[in-house]
């Protein structure tokens, strides 16, 4: 509204100085038709428009082009949706069978609850995943609710040991249980057990940290 106004304000014209002539913009409006008015002020609203839908548009895409930037170690930007960015997590690098992975810490009921719900494909690498941790083992169940990338999971006792491995699909409500107590689990990128060998008896190795913050 503020640039269609000024515009409009230009044909309205402002009084001449002392000895100067008229405005030529109000001279020109006064001797137009009622018709050419119209028009004149049909063509000053669509300029104003269309400077306005243009500084739009070159902001969305300047928007889209820093989103998608950055080298291999920055964050990218999580879904909007989620309650908690992974940006905002802490994180930790776990080990398991020679290969590291950072992950994001779930330490608190609700990020837990939350875990890698709304989280696509693009946000996550194949060395990066979420480590669950809680204050003790006790029996656990996870399932796909609002999950939208396949994802292998493993519940570790308090050692770091894989007691139980699990598929969970996008969406997939089954629950997926724990076989002994667990006081960590973790997730990554479907196919990642595999290629890492990751099965029942695999120790990852977790650092001390990690548990600092950790409450049921």
């Amino acid at each position: 509204m503020g640039r269609a106004g000024q515009t409009r304000d230009r044909f309205r014209g402002r009084p001449g100085g002392a000895g100067k002539g008229p405005d030529p913009l109000t001279h020109q409006c006064q001797q137009q038709t009622p018709a050419g008015r119209r028009t004149a002020r049909r063509r000053s609203s669509f300029a104003a428009f269309a400077g306005v839908l243009a500084a739009c548009l070159l902001t969305g895409v300047s928007g889209l082009a820093l989103s998608g930037c950055g080298s291999g170690d920055d964050e990218r930007v999580s879904s909007a949706d989620r309650r908690f960015e992974l940006s905002d997590l802490r994180r930790a690098t776990i080990t398991a069978e020679g290969r590291q992975y950072v992950t994001w810490i779930a330490d608190q009921p609700a990020v837990r609850g939350e875990g890698m719900q709304l989280v696509y494909d693009f946000e996550v690498r194949a060395d990066q995943g979420m480590l669950f941790v809680y204050p003790s083992e006790a029996p656990r169940s996870f399932f796909g609710r609002e999950v939208r990338i396949p994802l292998d999971l493993a519940f570790l006792d308090a050692s770091g040991r894989v007691v139980t491995v699990h598929r969970i699909n996008p969406f997939d409500e089954t629950p997926r249980d724990s076989t002994a107590p667990a006081k960590y689990a973790v997730e990554l990128k479907a196919g990642e057990f595999q290629a890492a060998n990751i099965r029942v008896g695999t120790v990852f190795q977790i650092p001390a940290f990690a548990d600092d913050q950790a409450t049921d």
